[in-house]
């Protein structure tokens, strides 16, 4: 997955937000962090999406959504 984000432009501060790869003191969650969840979302899903569909994941609902 990581791969396929690099290749479509996405910055690395994103793939980590989207992978969970962060060092200490980079929680990207927290309330004192500068990254814009919603905005980093928006921007990942789209890429997300066209991952899932070429190979071939489908989407489940989810009981928590």
């Amino acid at each position: 997955m990581k791969s396929h984000l690099l290749e479509k432009n996405i910055c690395p501060e994103l793939i980590n937000f989207q992978m969970g790869h962060w060092q200490a003191g980079e929680v990207p969650l927290g309330h004192y962090s500068a990254l814009s969840h919603v905005e980093a979302i928006n921007e990942i899903v789209p890429v997300l999406d066209e991952l899932f569909e070429e190979v071939g994941w489908k989407l489940l609902k989810s009981v928590i959504s």
